[in-house]
C-alpha cells in the first residue's frame, strides 16, 4: 500500500491587524463548509485558524487559474490555445458551475468569483481540478446563521466581476445566489477570451466603471483593437464544442436579472455538450 501523500500547506496571514477579525469570519465559513464530507471537491481544504496569528492554515494547491492562464494558456499560438480550450472548457467550466451549486446548497453566498479566488491543481490530473478559494466576503443565508463575513456589497467583490445590479445608486440588489453566477460567467468568460470582458475601457478607470454597470460584457468585449481578438477565440471554442458559446454566456450576462437563466439550464447546456 503506498504510503499516504502529505497535504502541502498554505498560510493566510493577516496583512494588519484590523484584517484579523476578517480572517477570523473567514474561518467560521471554511469550518462551516468543511463540516460536509464532500468539501474538498468544491473548496480549498481547510486546516485551521491559528489564534496566536490570526493566520489561517489552508492546502497549498499550485496556481490560481488567473495565473494559469496568463502562463499556460495565453502564452501559446493562437491555434494550440484554440485546441488547448476546447479540451479543458467543458471540464473546468462544468466543476466550478457543480460547486456553486454545492455552496448555493449549503445557503453559502461567495460573494467575490473572480479568477484570482479559484485555484488550480494540476500536477496529478489530465483536466486541472479547480475549486473556490477566499471566503473573506461571503455570507451564509440559513436563518441564524452567525457565521458571515460582513463585507459591504461593492466593498465585497472585484468591479470587473460584481453583477451590475449590484452597482445600481437608485436600487442596488443584495448578494445572492444570481449574483454570484454572474460572477462566474464572467470568470468563465475571462478563461475563453483571456482577459477581463471590460479589458479596453482599463486606461479610463471612470469609463471602465460605467461599462460593468451598463451591464453589456459581451458588447464590450469585441471594443477596439484587441476586441477582434476576443471575438475570433470566442468564435473558435464554438466551432470546437459545436455549441454557440456567445449565445451560452448570454443566457446568464443579461443585466435583467428577470431575464438570465438559472444555473440547472445554463449546466444542461453545457454538460449536453461535454457527453457527446
Amino acid at each position: 500500500m503506498p504510503p499516504a501523500i502529505r497535504p502541502r500547506y498554505a498560510i493566510k496571514v493577516p496583512a494588519m491587524a484590523s484584517a484579523k477579525k476578517v480572517l477570523g469570519a473567514e474561518a467560521k465559513i471554511l469550518s462551516y463548509l468543511s463540516r460536509f464530507p464532500d468539501a474538498h471537491k468544491h473548496i480549498v481544504s481547510f486546516f485551521g485558524l491559528d489564534a496566536r496569528t490570526g493566520s489561517l492554515v489552508l492546502e497549498a494547491v499550485d496556481d490560481t487559474l488567473e495565473s494559469w492562464i496568463a502562463k499556460e494558456l495565453n502564452t501559446l499560438s493562437e491555434p494550440c490555445r484554440a485546441a488547448e480550450l476546447a479540451r479543458i472548457f467543458p471540464g473546468i467550466a462544468l466543476a466550478l458551475i457543480n460547486s456553486l451549486e454545492w455552496m448555493q446548497d449549503k445557503d453559502c453566498i461567495q460573494a467575490d468569483i473572480k479568477p484570482s479566488n479559484i485555484l488550480i491543481q494540476t500536477s496529478m490530473t489530465a483536466l486541472p481540478k479547480a475549486v473556490y478559494t477566499d471566503f473573506s466576503s461571503a455570507l451564509v443565508t440559513k436563518p441564524g446563521a452567525s457565521v458571515n463575513a460582513a463585507a459591504s456589497v461593492i466593498g465585497a467583490g472585484t468591479w470587473d466581476y460584481l453583477d451590475p445590479k449590484l452597482l445600481s445608486s437608485t436600487a442596488p440588489a443584495q448578494l445572492s445566489p444570481c449574483t454570484d453566477l454572474w460572477s462566474l460567467a464572467i470568470t468563465l468568460l475571462y478563461l475563453v477570451i483571456g482577459r477581463s470582458p471590460y479589458e479596453a475601457f482599463k486606461a479610463n478607470k471612470y469609463q471602465q466603471r460605467e461599462m460593468i454597470k451598463s451591464g453589456s460584457p459581451l458588447q464590450c468585449l469585441a471594443h477596439d483593437e484587441m476586441g477582434a481578438e476576443n471575438v475570433k477565440r470566442l468564435g473558435a471554442l464554438s466551432k470546437e464544442l459545436g455549441l454557440d458559446v456567445h449565445l451560452w454566456f448570454s443566457m446568464v450576462l443579461a443585466k435583467d436579472q428577470s431575464k438570465r437563466a438559472g444555473l440547472a439550464e445554463w449546466r444542461g447546456t453545457l454538460v449536453a455538450v461535454a457527453q457527446r
